[in-house]
């Protein structure tokens, strides 16, 4: 895996990279690309797909301000998107999907909390489909867990102004299970033992390995 710092406009050729940045940054992406962003510094970033590319684009946000991403495909695209949000404080982050081609395929995965219970997270999850264009997908796959007595909201807008696509959205936010807390509680785990498990396989459902490492658990506070 190759690092990458941007800054500015870059363009992204095919490849495998662990990127950061610290101002804003646009990105286009050309042929197959996989962008692993471990550590986000809360600045906007803007992507755009060329005709036929692919992205695969795995993060872990540690959200401390307002956050937007846009990403924009156009002919033949494929875009995996897999992002776990870790908040603080009350902030929104705002996603958009605009998908101004035809035979484009694109899968949203989020996984969310707050840090802790004074903390306020609103997730807007917007996808856009062109006029005149077909054969497009688009899944939202969100959900959120809810560790304290905190404040979590995920709003998923789809826009559709073709009749010829495929679009559905899923989102889930709910607490951890009783019944998982109490057969891990069977096994000997402690209860706080047990909730880091449950915690952990949430965030990591959706990362590559090589990401688990920068996975900073320590900042999540409950007992």
């Amino acid at each position: 895996m190759n690092k990458l710092l941007l800054v500015g406009d870059n363009t992204i050729t095919p490849g495998n990279y662990l990127i950061s940045y610290d101002t804003a940054s646009n990105l286009t992406i050309n042929g197959e690309v996989t962008l692993n962003n471990p550590n986000n510094p809360n600045h906007d970033l803007t992507i755009n797909l060329e005709n036929n590319a692919q992205l695969n684009y795995h993060a872990i946000l540690y959200l401390t301000t307002n956050n937007n991403l846009t990403i924009t495909t156009k002919n033949n695209n494929v875009l995996n998107l897999n992002l776990v949000i870790i908040n603080t404080n009350k902030n929104k982050f705002t996603i958009t999907i605009n998908m101004l081609g035809s035979t484009s395929r694109a899968k949203i995965s989020i996984r969310a909390l707050n840090t802790d219970s004074a903390s306020n997270l609103d997730i807007i999850c917007n996808g856009n489909i062109s006029k005149n264009t077909f054969d497009n997908e688009i899944l939202e796959d969100l959900k959120g867990l809810i560790l304290h007595n905190d404040s979590l909201k995920i709003s998923p807008n789809i826009t559709v102004s073709t009749n010829e696509v495929m679009a559905n959205h899923l989102v889930t936010i709910g607490s951890f299970n009783p019944e998982d807390l109490f057969y891990l509680a069977t096994k000997g785990l402690s209860i706080k033992t047990a909730k880091n498990l449950l915690l952990h396989s949430f965030v990591t459902s959706i990362l590559p390995q090589e990401l688990h490492e920068y996975l900073k658990m320590e900042v999540i506070k409950f007992e």
